[in-house]
């Protein structure tokens, strides 16, 4: 496969056999990663001495509320977090190691929530971990009394994965909440949510195949951040200096200017730097992990199947940011950064310099109405991140990197967001222009270097319907369809096999339970401790 532009002086360390003197041929080679100075700890804002009596306050109310199962904050002027639950106090501790990486560990009494990243990883899994004690069910919607779907893990038998890293990292933000509080996986309200920190709200699909890529079932615990290193590494960008986020460093040879994921060298093939020509990412919004798997067993989903059966279907998915919403996960995948370094917290959240929440509107007003996205985009997303597109155009410079119906696309050389106002009855006909606009992209740029394509009617069902509602399933088929029809393009100009495929979501969706809705906002005002905001979860004290 080629690669762009010259070959660096990297390059001429061979992986594997030499290169013959006389030959044309690319040299196999991976960039060195160097390790360079150690970074100071972002320096988020914390609960200080003079406020931890509120902070205190505010966690012993809402544990006291069924179906809350975890508060947690950022001790001010330390690397340091405390986890409360009903029934215990965590501490969670960021340090250095010998060899100067950043590490974490839970002091006390070791993590306070079940953290098995293998845990609800498969469809059966994830109904045999619930339960439904207070005999609910949705005959409206498809549900009856005793459908095996109505299944609700408690906190004692879902998993949280990752829940370490993922609460750190929120907390590095200048903008992070004083406060976080989790709750039960089912305790939300609605049909199908996400937001939380449980295994099925917190886990994307991640399907990757193409040039390089190891076909297989890999049974790894991956994250959302490594699927804009992985793919870069596979297009073959230039590696940069920049900063190591996941060991606390700076470095050399990282594929983004702010990585906190990893190149996923163990679903790749030895010498698989630059060893795909295109690269297209199909992102399905709020897309369950385990419904996808049960799909594609069964045989309902054959587009899906055509990228998993030439290549790798990361059994464990991977793990998205916390809190588990659209626009952060969203701008994570395609930043390799997570919330707390990218910027962008939550679908709502407040910006304390300037104490207003953002974004003012629902997050369906961003996918309409450019503008509004492009303030967002322009105002917060940080300028210490690069976004996948810029790192594809400063590599291949005259290509194309396309972000179609995406939230994130800075950097982008071709960018269309939707023209209509869309809503859960909508997100289909949103889909289909999507997928128009893809064709109007080849017809108007021929193959893009880049392609981003995000689809949300998953979403919509999911919320709607429930994860693994019958409506959900026959939409999906629907999507499956959309999905063939962006695969046919490669197809047909012959460049599929030289295509590196990425299918995955911003985060999962879990069926909630009506008769336990965790009654947070009357405990929270009941304190009589004034808070700017509670967006899922996250509370900024006044």
């Amino acid at each position: 496969m080629r690669l762009g532009g010259l070959w660096p002086l990297w390059a001429l360390v061979a992986c594997g056999d030499p290169l013959p003197t006389d030959s044309a041929a690319p040299v196999c080679a991976d960039p060195p990663q160097t390790p360079g100075l150690e970074l100071p700890s972002p320096s988020g804002e914390g609960v200080s001495a003079e406020e931890l009596p509120r902070a205190q306050a505010l966690a012993d109310a809402l544990l006291a509320q069924a179906g809350v199962e975890a508060v947690a904050w950022r001790e001010q002027g330390a690397d340091s977090y405390v986890v409360q639950t009903p029934a215990a106090t965590a501490r969670l501790v960021r340090e250095r190691d010998e060899a100067g990486d950043r590490v974490l560990r839970w002091e006390l009494r070791g993590a306070p929530l079940p953290v098995d990243p293998s845990g609800e990883a498969t469809l059966a899994a994830e109904l045999a971990a619930g339960s439904n004690p207070q005999g609910t069910a949705y005959p409206d919607r498809g549900y009856p009394l005793g459908d095996p779907r109505l299944a609700f893990a408690s906190a004692a038998d879902a998993s949280f994965p990752l829940l370490d890293e993922r609460v750190a990292q929120l907390f590095d933000s200048p903008d992070a909440p004083d406060l976080i509080y989790l709750l039960a996986p089912y305790a939300a309200g609605g049909m199908g949510t996400h937001g939380g920190a449980s295994a099925a709200q917190s886990r994307a699909p991640w399907i990757l195949a193409g040039p390089g890529v190891l076909p297989g079932a890999p049974d790894v615990t991956a994250r959302s951040v490594d699927i804009a290193p992985t793919v870069a590494w596979l297009l073959g960008v230039q590696p940069e200096h920049g900063v190591d986020g996941l060991h606390g460093r700076q470095a050399d040879g990282l594929m983004l200017r702010w990585q906190d994921g990893q190149v996923r060298s163990e679903l790749l093939e030895p010498c698989a730097y630059g060893a795909a020509d295109h690269a297209l990412i199909v992102l399905f919004d709020g897309l369950s992990h385990t419904e996808l798997l049960d799909g594609l067993a069964a045989g309902r989903l054959p587009n899906f199947a055509r990228v998993a059966e030439r290549g790798a279907v990361l059994q464990r998915g991977a793990v998205v940011g916390l809190p588990s919403l659209s626009l952060p996960g969203h701008t994570s995948v395609f930043t390799g950064a997570w919330q707390g370094h990218h910027g962008l917290l939550a679908n709502h959240f407040r910006h304390r310099a300037t104490d207003v929440v953002v974004p003012e509107g629902e997050l369906a007003d961003l996918v309409v109405n450019a503008a509004a996205a492009r303030a967002i985009s322009d105002g917060y997303l940080s300028p210490d991140v690069e976004t996948l597109f810029e790192a594809v155009t400063r590599s291949f410079p005259g290509q194309t990197a396309a972000s179609v119906g995406e939230l994130t696309y800075r950097g982008a050389t071709w960018s269309r967001l939707l023209t209509a106002r869309t809503d859960y009855a909508t997100y289909e006909l949103a889909d289909e222009v999507s997928v128009l606009e893809f064709d109007r992209l080849w017809d108007e740029q021929g193959a893009p270097k880049l392609a981003a394509v995000a689809l949300y009617v998953t979403d919509g069902l999911g919320h709607g319907e429930g994860p693994h509602g019958d409506g959900l399933r026959s939409g999906l088929v629907d999507v499956d369809a959309r999905l063939g029809r962006v695969l046919d393009r490669y197809e047909a100009a012959g460049l599929l096999d030289d295509t590196v495929v990425v299918l995955t979501a911003d985060h999962g969706m879990e069926l909630q339970d009506a008769s336990r809705v965790a009654s947070t906002h009357p405990a929270i005002a009941a304190t009589g401790v004034a808070v700017a905001e509670d967006s899922h979860g996250l509370l900024w004290l006044r």
